[in-house]
């Protein structure tokens, strides 16, 4: 908390992207090389549409907290989009996921992580992309970081008034602290999570991945 970095703890929209479109994306590649089907119709699709029940599946491995809640709603926009035939749109999956979250769960707005979530994303599509822009012009090696930093900043705007009512502190070391942390923690959390799933007849590797995943959450 002190270092702006508790959100790392938790399931949201990065995983479901890493995770279920990164599987999407493998399973098009996968059936791409099938000439059979690849000849008759267009394999994106047919990924897309395996990608939906892919979504809700690992958001209920996940715990279904109401961050992963929204982004499988969100992916499952963007997913059904892709499968019909049509562009996705940000903005548009943004807010079908919210009123879709709000219909499931009339006290979804209640909800801490939902509420974090929703103001991460909306921050992300709003303001990360005016900023970086804005960032790019300053000289290198500073340019460099433009990405990170707009969208951590962009984000973090969002997600004050939610933090306010969490406690008096905001931390604004948090801001540098995340353009290293989330994606070393991102590259460590998730395929250590996912792999230790599938190793329980091997109980000292098993072992060995949930130290890792302390250490990390103890960072």
């Amino acid at each position: 908390r002190l270092s702006g970095l508790s959100h790392l703890l938790a399931v949201s929209g990065t995983h479901i992207v890493l995770a279920v479109f990164g599987l999407v994306r493998l399973i098009g590649a996968l059936l791409v090389r099938l000439e059979s089907l690849a000849s008759r119709c267009d394999v994106g699709r047919v990924a897309a549409g395996i990608g939906v029940p892919l979504a809700w599946a690992y958001a209920e491995f996940a715990g279904a907290g109401g961050s992963v809640r929204r982004a499988a709603l969100m992916a499952t926009v963007v997913l059904c989009a892709r499968a019909m035939a049509r562009l996705p749109d940000g903005v548009r999956a943004f807010g079908l996921s919210l009123l879709a979250g709000s219909l499931i769960d009339p006290l979804a707005a209640f909800d801490v992580s939902f509420g974090l979530s929703a103001g991460a994303t909306a921050g992300l599509l709003i303001g990360s992309r005016p900023l970086a822009q804005r960032l790019q012009r300053l000289p290198r090696p500073l340019c460099w970081a433009a990405a990170p930093v707009s969208a951590t900043v962009s984000s973090s705007a969002f997600c004050l008034p939610w933090l306010t009512l969490l406690g008096p502190r905001f931390s604004l070391v948090g801001v540098a602290a995340n353009v290293l942390a989330v994606p070393v923690g991102e590259m460590v959390s998730l395929p250590a999570c996912l792999a230790h799933l599938l190793l329980a007849p091997f109980p000292a590797a098993e072992r060995g991945v949930a130290l890792l995943e302390i250490g990390r959450a103890h960072v």
